[in-house]
């Protein structure tokens, strides 16, 4: 062609195909061309393009609309035809495109020449003639599977389908496959039954399940296993369905569809059984490659497997791992930052605890355990011990104790100053000191300090104080008090501190008798402590005995001056019933005969549970105080209880000894470092990476956070600009988070805490001038406002800029004790029997209820 560009380029290929195109498409074509990129994709587009030029220069106008689209072949229509019942049926079909071989391609692609114009017509004719021979396959096979089915429908319905079949078969718009599933599905519903029956005789292991409209056969296995350590039973269920299976269920001999059925579950069972074994190899080496990893969450990884192990039927075997994998995502995470804050602290050298109180370790201690039960004069001995020295610290678990020993000291001629939390009584000159144990000042020495109640080392939530105690209070000599069951713990850490340890045993001063009987509430007698385990319970008691006696309560949500006036009133004599929770149990100086528990069982915070018989040995030793009464006594209300006081209180009752291990709260240098390594600011983050990671020089060492640490924590945390270690001594502050109001003083007073604002407190309401009696929802309200109060003096004496309102703070307090004395003085409650207890009707005049009344009745008779 004149002016043609050079053969075998990007213009050259565009030439020729303009060329070749009819007039009214070479305008678009040149347009294309012109924007087009000469890449490898576009050329071969410019190829296709020449061969469909090329066939319609061939007269092949047919293949023109197809070649440039895709590589099929529109393969027409074909006449069908089959034989029905002994009738012919015929349908036009309308054939579906047919792909054409790579060879075709190629031909079709060289059919501008005569030779490959003729191969391209021959691939074509063979395509179509192939479509045609498999439509007509096709249609006879559907037609005769049809014609079975036909058979195989009672003869009242065969007709009938009959004639329907035959204008569908010869419909070319109507679906062959929908067809015969539909006669299918009818000759299942006809003869599910018969055909289950006759397929059970024939294969007893298949079962027939029939879905509405369809139907499946499965079988089962039972496989042994066993993986992570765990022994189990893996029922296998294989599963096959599909239309030639029915076909057969329903049209073969019961023996020509089991061995169609058979082996196609036999092999699926094959595959589930190896994939089953296959998963419990990949849950071995799982749990193995954790098993190996020290500080790996192990109790709740073999929880996790039994428990996916025990569902492993609902589903896949592959499942299991799965779930196994997805569950244990939290353990991967935990156990990495354990290692991390591990390997951190040793590297710090932050493992051995005792180190942590130098002045302690330079003493030279030598310590003491007075031990004993209740009553037996332990902390009278250790007061006296205290004072022969010329300075001395007291340590208390309650304010009230404190109280009693700051008061002992004084007695003794040594003049004493009085510290907790939220109160001060700093006397100048005194060199003595009685304050509850978690304000231990580690750095100040002493020549003398007396620990009180040491088992408590023990305890979850505050073990860390006396821990904290019995390793670093700075004095030569340390007397500590306890139960019998806390020497095992004492003696082990007197060796990890590498201290000289003399235990002094005594013994109870008056006995302490179990009460035979279930006591009734008739039978309380002056002297008597009644003990309930809720606040409603302390009052409702209360209330009952209040119709014959003068009463005094102690409960926890009181504040410590009413406990305190509380229990001053039962000790003169003003009052003569103390109806207590165990908030008496920890040593308190009462003149009490008699203990009655009301219940063996309290609310732990999360269930009921049972006390247990160290707590039950607590409570009731404080009957029979020795100097007020020769013996004590103890009982309960409920008759399943006598027995289990009279084994506790046994002289052969020996008390289990307590866990070998006690608690230890973070210090500011944990956090910093566990933090830094972390690289975390979260303050909540950083504790639980404690809980979880951190480890000691002695197996008696555990970390110590509690879950309220880690909540106040979480909320410190929206102020990251206030210092790490700030915030750690903020979310001790002592803020019941079970109260949600309570919670949200400590948000806002966090608020203003990190903008350096005071934190003034708001005047009580008038309600608190108001001189008629409050009702219970009155109390409580005041009672949380006390604790509101008591949160506010403890962060006071911390940060005094930010909470400058103490003097106010001891004001309220004051308003709000004498309010819940008043209102502890007159409130009514609900009137109950004075037998059983059982609440009586509003109306009743009578004191006792009218199951009491009936059995009073058929006494005498």
């Amino acid at each position: 062609m004149e002016g043609a560009p050079p053969s075998g380029s990007w213009d050259a290929l565009v030439h020729e195909v303009v060329d070749e195109l009819d007039p009214d498409e070479r305008a678009s074509m040149r347009e294309w061309a012109a924007s087009a990129k000469p890449s490898a994709r576009n050329r071969e587009a410019l190829l296709d393009r020449i061969a469909a030029a090329r066939f319609a220069h061939a007269a092949a106008e047919a293949l023109v609309r197809w070649i440039p689209e895709a590589r099929t072949l529109d393969a027409g229509t074909a006449r069908l035809e089959a034989r029905l019942d002994g009738r012919v049926v015929r349908r036009e079909a309308r054939l579906a495109p047919v792909p054409l071989k790579r060879s075709a391609w190629s031909a079709v692609r060289e059919a501008g020449t005569a030779e490959g114009m003729a191969r391209a017509r021959r691939a074509v004719a063979d395509a179509r003639a192939a479509a045609r021979r498999d439509a007509r396959a096709d249609f006879v096979g559907t037609v005769g599977r049809v014609s079975d089915l036909l058979r195989s429908l009672p003869d009242l319905e065969r007709g009938e389908v009959l004639e329907d079949a035959v204008r569908r078969l010869a419909n070319p718009t109507s679906s062959l496959r929908k067809l015969e599933k539909q006669i299918r599905q009818r000759a299942l519903r006809a003869h599910m039954g018969e055909r289950t029956e006759e397929l059970r005789q024939a294969s007893p292991d298949i079962r027939v399940v029939d879905l509405g409209g369809g139907v499946r056969f499965e079988a089962e296995r039972d496989v042994a296993l066993a993986a992570g350590g765990e022994s189990f039973h893996l029922r296998l269920v294989a599963r096959v369905h599909g239309g030639e299976y029915e076909r057969a269920f329903l049209t073969g001999t019961p023996e020509e569809a089991a061995s169609l059925i058979e082996p196609a579950i036999r092999a699926e069972l094959d595959r589930l059984e190896t994939g089953a074994r296959e998963i419990a190899v990949a849950i071995d080496r799982f749990v193995g490659e954790r098993v190996e990893r020290p500080l790996y969450d192990l109790r709740n990884l073999r929880r996790i497997v039994k428990e996916e192990l025990q569902r492993a039927d609902q589903g896949e075997p592959e499942d299991v791992l799965e779930r196994i994998r997805q569950r244990t995502r939290k353990l991967d995470f935990e156990a990495r930052e354990r290692e991390h804050v591990r390997r951190m602290v040793h590297e710090r050298h932050l493992v051995a605890y005792k180190e942590y109180f130098p002045e302690a370790r330079s003493l030279g201690r030598e310590l003491t355990l007075f031990v004993g039960p209740t009553n037996s004069g332990k902390t009278f001995l250790a007061l006296n011990e205290l004072v022969q020295g010329d300075s001395g610290v007291y340590l208390a678990p309650l304010r009230l104790l404190a109280l009693e020993g700051q008061d002992e000291i004084l007695r003794r001629g040594k003049d004493a100053s009085f510290i907790t939390g939220e109160e001060r009584d700093i006397r100048e000159g005194a060199r003595f000191t009685a304050s509850t144990i978690e304000m231990l000042d580690p750095r100040r020495s002493y020549d003398c300090a007396v620990i009180d109640e040491v088992q408590l080392l023990t305890d979850d939530d505050r073990g860390w104080a006396w821990c904290q105690a019995m390793v670093g209070v700075p004095a030569r000599r340390v007397y500590m008090t306890g139960s019998a069951d806390s020497i095992p713990l004492v003696q082990a850490l007197a060796e990890y501190l590498e201290e000289p340890l003399e235990i002094v045993p005594l013994e109870r001063f008056t006995p302490l008798v179990p009460i035979e009987h279930a006591v009734r509430l008739g039978e309380i007698e002056p002297g008597t402590a009644v003990i309930a385990f809720s606040r409603r319970d302390v009052l409702t008691l209360k209330a009952i005995l209040e119709r014959r006696f003068t009463v005094s309560v102690i409960y926890g949500n009181l504040t410590p001056e009413v406990r305190r006036e509380e229990a001053r009133r039962f000790r003169e004599g003003e009052s003569q019933i103390l109806v207590s929770t165990d908030a008496i149990a920890m040593g308190l100086n009462l003149p009490i005969r008699t203990i009655v528990f009301s219940t063996l069982e309290k609310w732990n915070g999360k269930d009921d549970v049972e006390l247990t018989p160290a707590e039950i040995l607590q409570i009731a030793g404080r009957a029979g105080r020795f100097g007020k009464h020769e013996e004590g006594f103890a009982g309960s209300f409920r008759p399943g209880d006598v027995r289990r006081i009279a084994k506790v209180l046994s002289p052969s009752y020996r008390l289990a000894d307590r866990p070998l291990e006690t608690r230890v709260r973070p210090a500011a240098d944990h956090i910093a470092l566990i933090a830094a390594g972390l690289e975390t600011d979260s303050l909540a983050r950083t504790l639980d990476a404690f809980q979880r990671g951190m480890t000691f020089d002695s197996p008696l060492l555990r970390p110590g956070v509690t879950d309220d640490m880690v909540l106040l924590a979480g909320i410190t945390d929206r102020w990251p600009g206030v210092d790490l270690a700030v915030r750690l001594a903020l979310c001790t502050t002592p803020v019941d988070t079970r109260n949600p109001s309570l919670v949200g003083s400590f948000e806002a007073w966090m608020s203003s805490f990190a903008r350096n604002r005071p934190v003034r407190l708001r005047p009580l309401g008038r309600w608190i001038e108001d001189e008629r009696t409050p009702g219970q929802e009155e109390l409580r309200d005041a009672e949380i406002e006390a604790k509101r109060l008591t949160a506010y003096a403890w962060l006071s004496f911390r940060w005094p800029a930010v909470f400058p309102d103490l003097n106010e703070c001891q004001y309220q307090r004051g308003l709000l004790d004498r309010y819940i004395e008043r209102g502890l003085a007159r409130t009514r409650h609900h009137r109950r029997c004075v037998e059983c207890g059982r609440e009586l009707p509003p109306r009743s005049h009578n004191p006792t209820c009218k199951i009491c009344q009936s059995k009073s009745a058929r006494g005498k008779r």
